[in-house]
């Protein structure tokens, strides 16, 4: 169970960021994932996926749903919700994104901008079994406790390849979406303890 007022308070520090998000840095991304927060039985969880072995590209990886940007829509925050509508087979009106977060560049050079948000309690996920394997949600009271990153090298395309990683009930998260927990960890852990619950 979440500390009282947690969720709003990483609510309004993932909205505080995209007031002040400097994306100018950025060349524009060609793709957006979303990391949403799913507040089910008062245990707000983050929702990633396990692709499937079906996929072209990371078969059995996981990751936040998500995918490249499609001349039908309007800014990376429509490809943000129409990809998860797709994946995880949810409608477009149970998403709430709250900001974006720094772009990240994956293991073959695209670059990503991931949105945060909140998926509607009351969601019902469909999968699509072509694109998603498995649905692994992470309460964000774990999210917070998880060990510092590690390394981890994988083959991938041919060549062996030494990204960030993180480790979660046997789960590895490894790359681009690895470097996006890097940054929800540390805010999601202030709006827990400044809720008034220690880490423990």
């Amino acid at each position: 169970m979440a500390p009282a007022g947690a969720l709003d308070r990483l609510e309004r520090s993932m909205r505080a960021i995209q007031a002040v998000h400097p994306k100018s840095r950025w060349p524009e991304p060609e793709a957006a994932v979303a990391a949403l927060i799913w507040d089910v039985k008062r245990a707000p969880s983050l929702v990633l996926m396990r692709r499937s072995m079906l996929v072209h590209h990371y078969k059995g990886h996981i990751a936040f749903p998500g995918g490249s940007r499609e001349r039908e829509d309007s800014s990376l925050r429509d490809t943000a919700i129409r990809e998860t509508v797709e994946e995880l087979g949810v409608r477009s009106e149970d998403i709430e994104l709250w900001g974006d977060l720094d772009s990240v560049t994956t293991s073959d050079g695209m670059t990503v901008r991931p949105f945060t948000g909140r998926l509607n309690p009351a969601a019902i996920l469909d999968p699509d079994p072509g694109e998603v394997g498995s649905i692994l949600t992470v309460a964000v009271q774990d999210l917070i406790r998880i060990d510092s990153e590690r390394d981890e090298t994988r083959l991938i395309d041919g060549k062996l390849i030494s990204r960030p990683a993180y480790s979660y009930n046997g789960n590895v998260v490894w790359g681009a979406t690895a470097r996006i927990l890097a940054q929800l960890i540390p805010i999601a852990r202030s709006a827990w303890e400044e809720a008034g619950r220690p880490i423990e």
